[in-house]
């Protein structure tokens, strides 16, 4: 399939959302559910508001440096899927996308994970469903390595440093208050264990 192809169609808004996520599909995979390879998560599940926000921080070096090797595969990407109608109409087809299930466990003591994200449900909620008002991600359907990976990126500065990233921000406080590995080890334990369902 043609990229112009798509372009040229006038379809409703999730079909031409399916047939443009076919570019998406290559890494988060073709129903949404994330590839721990490409490092590329899951988006099937994730608030529409959430996904809209990120492509716009990746289009506009928000989110990612010149070291974050997934930012720079989004960007590249969004230079040819560059119009933000085209954004929303894979939006509105990810919603239509079952949760991905997972029989997933991660490793880490699921009781100190669950003191800590008492700190992260003010934000995320009690069952890790997100909060839009907040600006805060639905957490319950993410894999163990992507919440690490993120942990990791907002620790080091490679995420929530960019200039108008309020909500990445405040996620980088708050890691900077982890005992790093063990804390967020714990925290990705409770959330996977407990949450995910």
């Amino acid at each position: 399939m043609m990229w112009a192809t798509v372009c040229a169609d006038q379809l409703p808004n999730t079909e031409r959302g399916e047939r443009i996520y076919d570019i998406c599909g290559a890494c988060h995979g073709a129903r949404g559910q994330g590839d721990q390879s490409l490092a590329a998560p899951p988006l099937a599940g994730q608030q529409p508001s959430y996904l809209l926000r990120q492509l716009r921080n990746f289009r506009s070096g928000v989110r990612g440096d010149k070291t974050d090797t997934q930012a720079q595969q989004m960007q590249q990407i969004l230079k040819t899927i560059s119009i933000e109608s085209d954004w929303q109409s894979v939006i509105d087809f990810v919603a239509t996308l079952p949760l991905p299930r997972s029989h997933e466990t991660a490793a880490g003591d699921v009781a100190r994970g669950k003191q800590i994200y008492a700190t992260c449900a003010a934000c995320h909620g009690s069952a890790g469903e997100g909060n839009e008002s907040l600006e805060a991600p639905r957490l319950a359907q993410l894999p163990g390595w992507y919440i690490l990976e993120q942990l990791r990126k907002f620790r080091n500065g490679t995420r929530g440093a960019g200039a108008g990233d309020g909500p990445g921000g405040r996620m980088r406080a708050i890691v900077t208050t982890l005992q790093f590995d063990q804390d967020a080890s714990s925290v990705s334990a409770y959330i996977v264990n407990e949450l995910r369902r």
